[in-house]
């Protein structure tokens, strides 16, 4: 079967940034980077835009273990301010993906750059300071933490990791926790994980969980956000809290990333999806179009082409 792909068709533009000038609409943000505007009016204005360049852009990416190639010269971008969903039958390559873009894994060959700027050989925690966040399949909570105290935990560089500043600076490592408490609450209200904030992360459900590792994730800021299976063991009800937040963080300009199997939600969600099959890129487009695609039935949904 071959893997090479030629599918004429336009990638997304991005989310239009809204410009705030002098006189424009109102505009407030929140403690937890989330904002809402509401723009006046522009006069009419023939122009055209240029394109929008990718946050996140792979070229040629390859990651083999001993002699298997389980990342084979991936290639797709991501534009902001979109849902991406990377899509295809285990053992496709997705979550080594995820692991190359965060810095978990080093790749053998290729580029991978986030907002033009080359991460490939950078250290997770570099990463994570450039706005980039994930989750995991299985959540990785500290069970015998609150689940307040678990989001606190998620910020890098606070003042009270330094032990001297527990001693001498300790008006400055109070006031900082505050703040934290704080946007730990908004987020545990965004969630509406808000009546569980005192309970130990170890108590939650399988849904909930994974609501608490988006929570974290929004902890850090991140621009960019890369969840791992976000639906699998979600019961309903909690799915539709999920999709809600999703949605929500894409209209404030959030970009996502999401590995899923659930065809529903990839259709209700994704503005884009790339199919992987063997560690190659298969196919990319629309959820429409993708799900049209002989060879993405073929290979993900195990039907003849």
């Amino acid at each position: 079967m071959s893997t090479s792909m030629s599918v004429d068709i336009a990638h997304p533009a991005s989310a239009p940034a809204v410009a705030s000038p002098a006189g424009a609409g109102a505009s407030t943000t929140t403690a937890a980077g989330l904002s809402t505007a509401v723009p006046r009016s522009a006069p009419a204005q023939a122009f055209i835009s240029p394109p929008t360049p990718p946050l996140l852009e792979l070229r040629r990416v390859s990651r083999s273990f001993g002699g298997i190639r389980a990342v084979d010269k991936v290639s797709f971008s991501v534009q902001p301010g979109t849902i991406t969903g990377l899509i295809g039958p285990n053992g496709a390559g997705k979550s080594t993906v995820f692991n190359l873009v965060t810095g978990y894994l080093r790749p053998d060959s290729g580029v991978i750059r986030l907002r033009g700027e080359e991460i490939t050989h950078l250290p997770p925690h570099a990463i994570v300071r450039r706005g980039v966040a994930r989750t995991f399949q299985i959540p990785r909570e500290i069970p015998s933490l609150t689940v307040r105290e678990n989001l606190m935990l998620a910020p890098g560089d606070q003042a009270g990791e330094l032990p001297w500043n527990a001693w001498f600076r300790r008006r400055q490592v109070q006031a900082e926790e505050q703040r934290w408490a704080d946007r730990a609450d908004e987020i545990l209200t965004l969630l509406q994980l808000e009546s569980l904030a005192d309970e130990y992360a170890g108590h939650l459900s399988g849904g909930q969980k994974k609501l608490l590792e988006l929570g974290r994730a929004l902890m850090q800021d991140a621009t960019l956000i890369l969840l791992d299976e976000p639906g699998a063991g979600v019961n309903p009800t909690l799915m539709h809290r999920l999709v809600a937040v999703l949605m929500h963080l894409r209209e404030q300009g959030r970009t996502l990333v999401l590995i899923e199997h659930d065809m529903d939600l990839i259709t209700r969600l994704c503005d884009w999806v790339v199919v992987m099959d063997n560690g190659r890129p298969l196919t990319e487009g629309t959820p429409q179009q993708v799900q049209r695609e002989p060879r993405v039935l073929e290979a993900y949904l195990g039907a003849s082409a």
